[in-house]
């Protein structure tokens, strides 16, 4: 018998944060755990130890590139929603209110950490919400508003997601949105990139120079997920005409085949991988560190919507696949989240449902052993430490 794999341990040589940053001394991973309302944020070491960091995280939370920034959104019982932003740098915090009517939404922090921008969602009025853009300078404390209506003819005027900036200098200030049908389940309706204007001048969303990059589903069914450089995205999609073995989904149909990747310069798409032999994909993905390969999981259903078995692989760009090894997973689960912060370990966040547990679990790439973290109703990886 061969003997049992050893797990090597997390890097201990990550990069040490300066003081007015979130991410402490050795911090590989900031993540979170609680329920959908708020939660406590932890900081995951090299030596796989984790400490509380932040207690009461609101939804949506993320932390700015620089690590100087906590943010997250808390909604009061009037519908009014308020993004909270802590400042580690000095200590302090401020509050970003919307209108009593209105939704704050999705928000991401810009390349520098010097903004932020925010989707402001009405309710419909006369069947169409107003909804706008709203990108805030942490500098100054001033922002600028981008409003406009929703119309059914123009699907430029579809509310969009703010996913985070583009890294393309020649592009301009581009902010990169992630379009959908508001207050439906019609999502993923196709990604833009929107120029802001250079002086900050008030204008409507759908007015802006913008380039679209993906149509709408089946072109993705995931989220999207920046490389480190901010060049270009990674997604999931699916190819309609396939079918996963042994696959047959309670309500909606969201099995994913296709691995792809859009450059931001110019909007060219390349197919990473298309699995096309009864497997499927899980609906997460990484980058690696260096950005130079994908992480992503393949495997089999189990005569459901929920995976059998699931098999951690990476790629690079070209489609030259190396396999990882199994992942752990409870009864009933699929993955939630994955992050893959440096290059001899991964993270990933298994959902069961039979408990409703999401669990987060360490995996080492080179012996493929997988080390369970934490556990809680909703666990989600915040970012890497820079």
């Amino acid at each position: 018998m061969p003997p049992e794999p050893t797990p090597t341990p997390l890097p201990t040589e990550a990069p040490t944060a300066e003081p007015s940053s979130w991410y402490g001394a050795g911090t590989v991973a900031l993540f979170s755990v609680g329920d959908y309302e708020s939660g406590d944020l932890y900081a995951l070491g090299g030596d796989g130890a984790t400490q509380l960091v932040f207690s009461d995280v609101g939804r949506d939370a993320r932390v700015s590139p620089d690590g100087r920034w906590l943010g997250f959104v808390r909604v009061d019982y009037d519908g009014r929603s308020t993004l909270e932003l802590h400042d580690a740098q000095t200590g302090t915090s401020r509050h970003i209110t919307s209108d009593a009517t209105g939704g704050m939404l999705r928000f991401a922090f810009d390349r520098t950490s010097r903004r932020l921008a925010y989707l402001h969602l009405d309710p419909p009025d006369e069947n169409l919400p107003p909804w706008g853009l709203v990108v805030v300078d942490l500098k100054s404390d001033t922002a600028v508003r981008y409003d406009t209506l929703m119309t059914f003819e123009d699907r430029s005027s579809l509310p969009g997601a703010p996913v985070g900036w583009s890294g393309v200098a020649s592009s301009g200030d581009e902010l990169i949105l992630d379009t959908f049908m508001p207050f439906s389940e019609g999502g993923w309706a196709g990604v833009w990139a929107v120029t802001l204007p250079p002086d900050g001048a008030p204008a409507a969303p759908n007015t802006l120079s913008r380039r679209e990059l993906l149509p709408a589903a089946p072109a993705y069914f995931s989220s999207l997920y920046f490389a480190p450089d901010g060049q270009s995205l990674a997604f999931l999609g699916r190819d309609l005409d396939y079918v996963p073995e042994n696959y047959f989904p309670e309500f909606y149909d969201l099995a994913v085949n296709r691995l792809e990747t859009v450059a931001l310069v110019d909007g060219a798409r390349t197919l990473v991988l298309n699995v096309d032999d009864g497997s499927a994909l899980a609906r997460v993905l990484a980058w690696s560190p260096g950005g130079n390969r994908l992480l992503f999981a393949q495997g089999s259903y189990g005569g459901g919507e929920y995976f059998g078995t699931l098999t951690l692989k990476s790629s690079d760009l070209s489609g030259a696949v190396v396999e990882h090894g199994m992942l752990t997973l409870p009864p009933m689960s699929y993955l939630s989240d994955m992050a893959w912060c440096v290059e001899s370990h991964a993270l990933y966040v298994a959902w069961g449902n039979d408990d409703n547990t999401q669990r987060l679990f360490s995996v080492d790439l080179n012996a493929a052993i997988s080390t369970e973290l934490s556990a809680g109703p909703l666990v989600e990886i915040l970012a890497c430490a820079p």
